[in-house]
Formats: structure tokens, C-alpha cells, sequence
């Protein structure tokens, strides 16, 4: 052949006319390099690809094409969800593996984007411009491919120039739209095209000759339905499918085993990556539909055509009117009217996320800092599941959001009114927008440390409270809410944040260890007296306890036992302990899955909790016995490590088909602690405790009365 050779950034190959490539000679790679000598005929019998049989429809292969694919031809694509915002709907991260997790996958390694790279990009001879045009129908027979084509609407073309104006940000390209006409069209050109059943395609770039970048969408679906309509808005199918199919024209593939013949191209993403959280090339429905590039396509395109790195370089404030809709002074991303993804993308200053034009959200909000994190609401974060596209088991994504691009610093967060949940990112944080005239939710910052700022610089400390939960400090505005610092005693205090307050008043002090008491008899009870499901006790130093319980039976009779009721206050001595909370009951059925199940809820977690539970014994006629399952936070206490378990003579651990827990084996008398259970946490952080009391499965037809009761209880508290 007589072709001049040229060089495009895959390698040299030749230059092929359209009619040439369809004869009966070369097949190229997805590089754009020739690798065999095929026959046409045999090409057509493969079928992938490829649309009807004949020689009028013929496309080229896959190799040298985007995609022929569910995805990109409508077949099965999935429904993306649309989301009422106007009611605030809170039925519907993220770190960028998209899995209920808070580990950060960033960087993006290149065997990451790799997965995404098609392995052609436009040469463009050290300019940064690709030029785009729109097929034009009064240029009658003016396509070079065999396709039957025509203009895509005045709707289509509005979508078009918002997403290339999108891309920019992004990437050092400019794209600049062109007349098209016969002889003169953009590198990447959109048409309509009557494919039958067919949703959308496009060519990759590179040495394919003129149908290079060329952007395929059916006929069908020039509509503005609200979904897969290409003149859809931002958040709809069709409009990510625009996005979708652009990204193929610029050199990106597909990150799954899912071309339009059932194979892919490796390498591929791990199923848990593969959304479009991460990547508009996905297969996988994530919920709403994105409406820029995501973090993966930003880091591809960048390695392919170079980063944008003049774009909000300085110190910019992104102030948001919901988690997917904000403005950054250069222009407004994402829309309020329906919810979406898109990325944020920042190349330098010193940044600030605005969330205080934000709705209430019942829900609270997630600020995730971190390169790949995502900001949505709490009830939106990792609540979407899907199966990924020709695989298998499920997995999670956010349903909408934000998502901070690989390589961005943002420094400042304004809160919102809502519960905000607030990770930092390693950078200088400050985190504000609490004042004395707002109410701004109960707030959570995690992974704060010395470099970090909290700004409570319109308040006195006189005008908050602090308090400890464990190594976390809890700042209380009474009305105005609270902030949790977690983890804030786990450093020392030259490694934690600091808290900016009017007057350069102290940081709160290290905390002290106060002991605390449940006493039954200074509780106002009187003897014999029930008491109550909801019942709440003060303990002092801000600690409450509420004693919950309920009757569990299958009928029967089943009658309270040693007091008024099933739980009762009791003067007297019980296993050598005077006062007590009795829990008594009779069960004439001598069913074992009858019992009384009790919890004792403490409003902040106590450490060095002791208690004992008295009298688990066997009567001396031997007709019964107790049985007792004692949790701590869900965990059965003969599971939970660090807990000390000390029993009576008379009292054994058990294991039955109904009960895990302790059964009295012999009789004790009221003033013996041999049925006694002592129990100790040490250091074990508890916030609730459990107790399951069983009449046994040894007693005879009709064991009578039952009783045990629960002693005193001690434990300690931080406070500073």
C-alpha cells in the first residue's frame, strides 16, 4: 500500500481510508496498531460489534470502537433514581472504594486508572485543543461511515457544550466546537443514528480514520423524558450516558469484563470500586447519575492530557445549597433540582466548604475531607447495594454527593445546621460556623490532630459545657447543640486540636475519675414497689440510668412474683446484700422460654462497673432453679474478655438449647452468697447492661415462685 505514514501517540501505523478498512484487509488493536490480515467476510460472521450483516450496516470492530454494550446501547440500562428534594426525602462514600468503610484507597495508583485507560488518546501535536461539531443535516450525504445519521436536537447540543465546559476544570484541554460541513468537522462529532434497538456508541480516538471520536446516539432517544433521554438534565441517565459516551471518544474504556460481545478489555476494577461514584464508565447502577466526571475518570483523563492546574488555584469558598448543587465563584456545579454526583476538583489556595445554606436533614450530614471522600447526607452514605454488571455478591455506594478529587487539599469546613459528621484530612482544618445566635446540630470530628482548629471564637468557655465519653471530649451549646472530638484524650495535648474560644480562654484540662453509685434505697423507692419500664434514676455528675424491661411468654400462667410487679424494689437482705431490685415471677407451665428480660441504660458509657446478681439458686426441695444470661452492649458477658465473673458455690455456667448464662445447681439462704454472681468490667467501657432471667427446664410441672435479685452497682466516670 501506498499510505503515508503517520504517527499518533499509540505508534506508527498506517493511514487507512474508510472503504480500505472495510475491504478485506487489516484489523487494528485497540492501540491503533495493525495486527492481522483478516478477511471481511470472516469478520462479519464474528458478529460483536457489529449491527445487522450487511455492508451498508457494518461498523468497525470493537478493537478500533468505544463500545457496543448494554450499557452504551440501551439494553437493560439501569433506572437512576430521582430524588425529591423539595420534600427532603431521607430514605436514600465514602471512601473511594465506595464500601462501608472510612480507609482511604488515595492516591489513585496508575494500575487504578489503568483499568480505565482504553490505550489510545489525540495526538495533538503540543496543542491543548480538540474541536467538536455536531453532524448537520443540510449537508446531504456528507458521513463518511456506513451509518444512516442525522442532526441531534438544540437540546442535545446544549448538553453536550455543558459537559465539555465541565471537563475543562478538570483537565488542560480546551474544546472548541466547529462548523460542520462535508469536508470540515470536529475531531469528536455527534449524530444521531438509526441503530433499531440500539441506545448509544462512540469510537475511541487515534488512527481509525475519520470515524475517530465519533459519538453515536440513537434516533429513539433524542427526548427529554426525565431519563434515558439524551436531552435530559444533569442527574439522568441520559445525560451521564452523554458523559459516557465523550470519555470513550477521548480515550477511556469500559472498567469491567463487559464489551458489547460479553468480554472486556483488561485490567479491570474490583467489583467494589466498579460505580459510578468512582467512574461514569461503570456498568453499575449507583443510584443517581452523575453529571460531571468522577474521581477516576478526572485522574485518567489527567494522566492522558495533563491537569488543569490554574483552576481555583487560589483561595476559593465552595458554598452549597445541597450535598450535589454549589458554587465556587467561577461557576455553578451539579443543579438543585434533581440529585446527582459530581467531583470537586481544587488546584491550590487555601479552601473552604461552605455547608451553612443547607437544608435541615433529619438524617444529619457527612463531610468526608479526604481526597475521594464524599459529602452527602448520613441516611444517603453507602446505602445503595448493586450486583455488579456479570458478577456476583453485592456491594454498597452513596446514592448522591460530592466527591473531592484525588490531589485536593480543602482546609475549612462551615457546618451546617444539622448533625455533621465531619472527617479531616490530614491538612490544616478549621472547623466553624458556631455562634451563639445558631443552632447547629449535634456535630462529630474525627481524626483531628495539632495541625486542626476548632472556632468557638463567638463563645466564652463559661458559655459551654465539656464533658468526657472515654478518650472523646464533648463540647455541650445546650440548645445551640454539641461537638464530639473524638479520640481528643487518646493524645497527648500537644497532638490534639485547638480550641479557639473568645478571650484566648484555656483549652479544656485532662479529665479526672469520679466514682458513682446505682443505691436502690436512696432512689425514693418504696419497699415492695414496682418499678416501672422507663423508670430513670440520677446518679450525680450528670449520669442517668433508665431500667427497661419486658415480660416475654408464651401464655400460660405467668405472674409476677416478690413485689407489685415482675421487677420490683425490695428493703430486705438478698444473697447477703440489703436493698435491692428484685425480678420475681411464677410459672405454673414450666416453659424455659418464658422470662423477664430487664436492661439498665446508662446516658454515657461507665467504666469499673461492679455489680452482683443474688440468690441464683436451686430451692431445697429441689422443684427449681434459676437461670440467668447476662449481657454487656449486646456481648454475653461469658464471651467479653477483660470481664471478671466470680460465682457462688451454688451457682454453675450453663449452656442449654434456650439459655446461655448461669443456672443455680443448690440452695442458698437469704444472708449466704453462695447463689451470688459477682461481676466486674475493669477498664470495659459500658453503656448498657442486660439481664435475661429463665425459670429452668429442670424444675417439676408446676415450680412455683422465683426470685434474684440485682445489688447495688459502682462505677467511675471522666469528667474535666
Amino acid at each position: 500500500m501506498n499510505n503515508d505514514l503517520i504517527k499518533s501517540g499509540t505508534g506508527i501505523v498506517e493511514q487507512l481510508s474508510k472503504d480500505q478498512l472495510l475491504s478485506t484487509d487489516i484489523e487494528f488493536n485497540k492501540f491503533g496498531n495493525i495486527t492481522d490480515i483478516i478477511n471481511r467476510n470472516s469478520k462479519l460472521s464474528q458478529g460483536f460489534g457489529w449491527i445487522g450483516n450487511s455492508q451498508e450496516e457494518v461498523q468497525t470492530s470493537l478493537a478500533s470502537s468505544g463500545c457496543d454494550c448494554p450499557y452504551c446501547c440501551g439494553r437493560n440500562f439501569p433506572n437512576f433514581e430521582s430524588v425529591n428534594t423539595a420534600n427532603n426525602l431521607d430514605t436514600d462514600t465514602f471512601p473511594l472504594a465506595a464500601v462501608a468503610s472510612d480507609v482511604n484507597n488515595f492516591p489513585i495508583t496508575q494500575t487504578t486508572i489503568n483499568t480505565i485507560l482504553s490505550g489510545s488518546k489525540w495526538n495533538l501535536n503540543g496543542t491543548k485543543t480538540i474541536t467538536y461539531s455536531f453532524y448537520y443535516d443540510d449537508v446531504p450525504n456528507s458521513y463518511y461511515g456506513d451509518e444512516r445519521v442525522s442532526e441531534v436536537s438544540e437540546g442535545i447540543k446544549s448538553n453536550v457544550r455543558q459537559i465539555l465546559k465541565n471537563i475543562e476544570p478538570f483537565v488542560d484541554l480546551k474544546f472548541v466546537e466547529v462548523e460542520d460541513s462535508r469536508n470540515s468537522y470536529g475531531q469528536i462529532r455527534y449524530q444521531l443514528t438509526d441503530m433499531g434497538d440500539g441506545y448509544a456508541y462512540a469510537y475511541y480516538p487515534g488512527n481509525f480514520g475519520d470515524i475517530s471520536g465519533d459519538v453515536h446516539l440513537s434516533n429513539n432517544s433524542d427526548t427529554n423524558n426525565g431519563g434515558g433521554g439524551f436531552q435530559s438534565g444533569e442527574g439522568s441517565y441520559g445525560f451521564e450516558t452523554l458523559i459516557h459516551e465523550t470519555l470513550h471518544g477521548l480515550g477511556l474504556k469500559h472498567p469491567g469484563d463487559y464489551n458489547g460481545d460479553g468480554s472486556g478489555d483488561p485490567p479491570f476494577l474490583a467489583d467494589g470500586q466498579d460505580n459510578n461514584t468512582n467512574t461514569v464508565m461503570t456498568y453499575n447502577d449507583g443510584g443517581a447519575g452523575a453529571s460531571t466526571l468522577m474521581p477516576y475518570d478526572i485522574k485518567a483523563l489527567q494522566y492522558l492530557y495533563g491537569a488543569n492546574q490554574n483552576y481555583n488555584s487560589g483561595n476559593t469558598i465552595y458554598s452549597f445549597d445541597e450535598v450535589y448543587a454549589f458554587a465556587d465563584g467561577s461557576q455553578y456545579w451539579g443543579t438543585q433540582d434533581r440529585a446527582t454526583k459530581l467531583a470537586l476538583w481544587d488546584a491550590g489556595g487555601t479552601d473552604t466548604l461552605d455547608f451553612s445554606g443547607l437544608k435541615f436533614d433529619t438524617s444529619g450530614y457527612r463531610f468526608d475531607l479526604r481526597a475521594g471522600g464524599i459529602l452527602t447526607t448520613q441516611n444517603a452514605y453507602n446505602s445503595k447495594s448493586y450486583q455488579p454488571f456479570g458478577g456476583s455478591g453485592q456491594y454498597t455506594t452513596s446514592r448522591f454527593g460530592t466527591v473531592i478529587a484525588d490531589e485536593v487539599n480543602i482546609e475549612n469546613v462551615v457546618n451546617s445546621s444539622s448533625d455533621d459528621y465531619i472527617i479531616a484530612n490530614g491538612s490544616a482544618n478549621t472547623f466553624s460556623g458556631y455562634s451563639l445566635s445558631n443552632s447547629t446540630g449535634n456535630d462529630v470530628i474525627v481524626g483531628s490532630d495539632d495541625k486542626d482548629t476548632l472556632d468557638l471564637s463567638d463563645y466564652k468557655v463559661s458559655d459551654f459545657t465539656t464533658t468526657t465519653l472515654g478518650d472523646d471530649l464533648i463540647v455541650d451549646f445546650a440548645q445551640n447543640g454539641s461537638i464530639t472530638i473524638t479520640d481528643y484524650y487518646k493524645v497527648s495535648e500537644r497532638d490534639r486540636l485547638t480550641i479557639k474560644t473568645s478571650g484566648n480562654d484555656p483549652t479544656p484540662p485532662d479529665p479526672t475519675t469520679i466514682n458513682g453509685a446505682l443505691i436502690w434505697e436512696n432512689q425514693n423507692l418504696q419497699d415492695e414497689s414496682a418499678v416501672a419500664p422507663g423508670s430513670q434514676f440520677n446518679l450525680g455528675n450528670g449520669v442517668t440510668a433508665t431500667v427497661n424491661w419486658q415480660i416475654i411468654t408464651d401464655g400460660g400462667n405467668f405472674v409476677p412474683y416478690g413485689g407489685e410487679d415482675f421487677v420490683s424494689y425490695d428493703s430486705d437482705k438478698l444473697g447477703n446484700h440489703t436493698g435491692y431490685l428484685s425480678l420475681g415471677f411464677n410459672n405454673s407451665k414450666n416453659d424455659p422460654d418464658d422470662r423477664i428480660k430487664l436492661s439498665l441504660n446508662f446516658n454515657q458509657a461507665v467504666t469499673s462497673l461492679s455489680f452482683q446478681l443474688l440468690d441464683v439458686d436451686q430451692s431445697a426441695s429441689k422443684y427449681f432453679d434459676d437461670g440467668v444470661e447476662i449481657y454487656a452492649d449486646g456481648v454475653n458477658v461469658k464471651n467479653l474478655l477483660g470481664v471478671e465473673i466470680v460465682t457462688g458455690d451454688n451457682v454453675f455456667a450453663d449452656n442449654e438449647t434456650y439459655m446461655d448464662g448461669f443456672e443455680g445447681r443448690g440452695s442458698a439462704n437469704s444472708s449466704s452468697e453462695s447463689g451470688n454472681i459477682s461481676i466486674s468490667f475493669g477498664s470495659i467501657e459500658v453503656s448498657e447492661i442486660e439481664i435475661q432471667y429463665f425459670s429452668t427446664d429442670d424444675a417439676i410441672s408446676d415450680p412455683g415462685s422465683q426470685k434474684i435479685g440485682i445489688s447495688d452497682l459502682d462505677f467511675q466516670i471522666k469528667s474535666t
